[in-house]
């Protein structure tokens, strides 16, 4: 089952849903115990979630537009994955040629 998670803008502020191509589904509406929290809580302990996760993804895909969880991709006002990360990792332009010789060589 292939699916993403995502940050929603909603009404009672930020919720992670579950991005399926019907539309998402958050999580904080579904019987999920312990990921109504935030997107970084779960990709933390990512290895204990993935599993239910997917049970979760599964379980939205046959419920469909029925899910209380769900929301449409016209309604969905999505925001910042992670807003406040542990690290940022660049790459600034001026490595634009280098990184292309290293691609070259590989």
């Amino acid at each position: 089952m292939e699916f993403a998670l995502a940050n929603l803008n909603t009404t009672d502020g930020e919720r992670v849903a579950i991005a399926l191509p019907s539309g998402y589904f958050r999580l904080d509406r579904l019987k999920a115990d312990g990921f109504a929290g935030s997107l970084r809580a779960i990709l933390t302990r990512w290895a204990e979630a993935y599993p239910d996760m997917i049970e979760q993804a599964q379980r939205c895909a046959e419920l469909g537009t029925s899910s209380p969880a769900y929301v449409s991709l016209a309604e969905a006002e999505l925001t910042t994955t992670i807003r406040y990360p542990n690290k940022l990792i660049c790459v600034g332009g001026v490595y634009k040629d280098h990184l292309r010789r290293i691609q070259s060589a590989c």
